[in-house]
């Protein structure tokens, strides 16, 4: 799978079905956007075993900040997951901090395998 290496993603540029491929130094995580309105999409990678719906919440700076905006090497990922049990209840996943992100324009879905 190929795509566009940055280092910095404004979560505004991207469109539905775009993928942000984010590595860490141990994980690869892969967040395909279903409903840009509501920064919902599907996470997989690191700790995620499972393609889950979840949303982008933003990213944590180095120095603590919330960005919501996007998020950009350097920053840790932050998502909430749709907890299937409950519908109205969410786990948190921040990953660590990124090394690598990578656009990918109109993936299909299967952008992390």
């Amino acid at each position: 799978m190929s795509g566009e290496h940055v280092d910095e993603v404004l979560f505004s540029d991207l469109e539905q079905r775009d993928a942000m491929v984010m590595e860490t130094g141990r994980s690869v995580y892969t967040f395909t956007i279903t409903d840009k309105a509501n920064r919902r999409g599907v996470l997989i990678g690191g700790n995620v075993a499972q393609p889950r719906d979840a949303v982008f919440s933003g990213s944590l700076q180095a120095d603590k900040a919330m960005w919501e905006h996007g998020v950009r090497v350097g920053a840790r990922a932050t998502f909430f997951l749709v907890v299937p049990q409950d519908l109205s209840g969410f786990s948190q996943v921040i990953t660590s901090p990124l090394v690598r992100i990578r656009i990918v324009r109109g993936a299909d879905g299967t952008a992390a395998y």
